[in-house]
């Protein structure tokens, strides 16, 4: 297997992982809600619902940007050692 088939590769895997971590942060943000009105009539189970979305947000965010600036590298270098090997081959 060539260099370039491996990093591309590593590539695909890190993109999957960062598409599937956007797309659980998408459904995440569909439950939270930005104000939350509590009255004497609201039960606490819609604050501890609310809490457990924000929390679960907040605990995947540094993961999602690790994983997107890594897949936004890999990219970069993936497409310049691709250009070296071209202009190389010729």
């Amino acid at each position: 297997m060539t260099t370039l088939a491996i990093m591309f590769s590593i590539w695909g895997l890190v993109a999957v992982v960062f598409v599937a971590l956007l797309i659980y942060h998408g459904h995440l943000t569909q439950h939270e809600t930005d104000q939350l009105f509590l009255n004497e009539t609201t039960p606490s189970s819609v604050h501890q619902e609310n809490d457990a979305v924000v929390r679960r947000m907040n605990m995947i965010q540094p993961i999602l940007r690790v994983v997107g600036t890594l897949a936004g590298l890999m990219t970069i270098a993936l497409a310049a050692f691709w250009l070296w090997q071209a202009t190389h081959q010729i």
